[in-house]
């Protein structure tokens, strides 16, 4: 963001209300962005020390300081955190089934879309981590990376030395492993350890939250990562495009922040020409509605589980190019009518090539409530619950009962009610 757009008269409303102290991912802190030690957020994270996109007219950054005022620094230094922000061109395009309203800090929306390494391991899950040997690690490799920069803090003349991080999967969540190199010593992290230069840490891969102002840009909750020079150069005329940070968000950020959609996320509102390439990252929905329901409406009411895992000369079986465009909930419809189903087997793989299970798909769709209607279960409700188990937390708020969601608690008794019946209904049969 600009700095008009952060402090003043004309800064973002949504500015206004969450404040300019700005939080920053355990990700960030490990990466060696600058913390204070007395400073929090309006909603309660420690603070740090951010770039924005303007220039302080003396040939200097203007940045975020950890009690959210103005300050300034040379742009050769790797020590700003970079907070992202989506501008309305962007933000206008966002599909529904792409993002989701998942909370409000006060009045302020916070949407999730995309997402990043961000928050320590629980310790049970990076304990279990660093007890896998190398090749059971080669085996949960989701084959997606993310790019930081391995040059050292105060290698000022020194340009982006590119270093890719592997995800890895396990348990139903993500994970990158990265070696802390932290600024000093109040880079504290969300767990409250103190992060301690040569350490590894398990970061989580979670959805990034962007607090919604009412003109539609998105600003990252915040700051996502840091590490990065914000230019080689040592001084800076306010020209962002020219920049190196500029450079990284288009190259790494923007394609690896999403299990992607075709967007392009920038840290100031200025858009793009018209006539400029879109970016197109890793699609996260690869099979459209249209094309998923053309496929669907080949086989009709004859459709069976075995036509919907044939794999295609993509290598993607159609069951995932049906829950890719977002119609799931057709499919169970028609192979229910068709007197077959799939199996929770079939929800909780991950095919090939796949950078997560078909559940963890179809739950970064919002489409849980497609499946786990209770005629889907009907004398499998153990099924059920195993694969209501391998759904990421953040995204089980779907089926949590609140604002005129269903509950899975409901839902699942209703399985239960309907398989009672069933068995009901085939005992008298039997007696009869």
């Amino acid at each position: 963001m600009k700095e008009e757009q952060i402090w003043g008269d004309k800064a973002l409303p949504v500015m206004k209300g969450y404040g300019t102290k700005t939080g920053m991912s355990d990700l960030a802190i490990a990466l060696g962005g600058l913390m204070g030690s007395d400073y929090k957020t309006s909603d309660g994270h420690r603070t740090g020390y951010l770039w924005s996109a303007s220039s302080d007219g003396i040939g200097y950054v203007r940045t975020v300081r950890y009690d959210g005022v103005r300050s300034s620094c040379v742009p050769c230094k790797r020590l700003g955190g970079a907070r992202p922000a989506l501008p309305s061109s962007i933000t206008s395009s966002i599909k529904p089934r792409e993002a989701r309203l998942s909370r409000k800090i006060g009045d302020i929306e916070v949407m999730e879309y995309g997402e990043y390494p961000q928050t320590i391991a629980k310790p049970d899950a990076a304990k279990e981590l660093d007890g896998l040997s190398t090749d059971q690690l080669e085996k949960i490799k989701t084959g997606k990376k993310y790019t930081f920069d391995d040059e050292k803090s105060d290698a000022y003349d020194k340009p982006f030395k590119a270093k890719e991080y592997d995800e890895y999967q396990h348990n139903g969540k993500r994970y990158i492993r990265i070696e802390a190199r932290p600024y000093d010593s109040d880079s504290v992290l969300s767990n409250d350890h103190r992060a301690q230069r040569g350490e590894k840490y398990w970061i989580e891969v979670q959805p990034i939250e962007w607090l919604k102002d009412p003109s539609d840009v998105w600003v990252a909750r915040q700051a996502l990562f840091s590490g990065v020079q914000f230019d080689r150069n040592r001084e800076y005329d306010g020209n962002f495009a020219k920049t190196d940070m500029k450079q990284y968000l288009d190259t790494y950020f923007s394609k690896e922040m999403l299990a992607g959609v075709d967007k392009h996320a920038e840290i100031n509102e200025e858009q793009k020409p018209k006539s400029a390439p879109p970016t197109r990252p890793i699609e996260i929905n690869p099979t459209d509605e249209s094309s998923a329901r053309a496929m669907l409406a080949r086989f009709g009411d004859k459709i069976t589980r075995a036509d919907l895992l044939k794999v295609g000369k993509d290598k993607r079986t159609m069951l995932r190019k049906v829950i890719e465009g977002g119609l799931i909930g057709d499919a169970l419809k028609m192979l229910k009518a068709a007197g077959e189903k799939i199996t929770s087997d079939d929800l909780i793989a991950r095919e090939p090539g796949a950078a997560n299970s078909n559940i963890e798909q179809i739950a970064a769709q919002g489409q849980l409530a497609a499946v786990f209607q209770p005629e889907n279960w009907t004398n499998n409700v153990r099924e059920m619950q195993e694969v209501w188990a391998r759904v990421p937390k953040h995204h089980q708020a779907q089926l949590d009962g609140q604002e005129g969601r269903v509950s899975f608690r409901k839902l699942l008794h209703g399985a239960n009610a309907t398989s009672l019946k069933t068995l009901q209904a085939t005992t008298g049969a039997i007696r009869g």
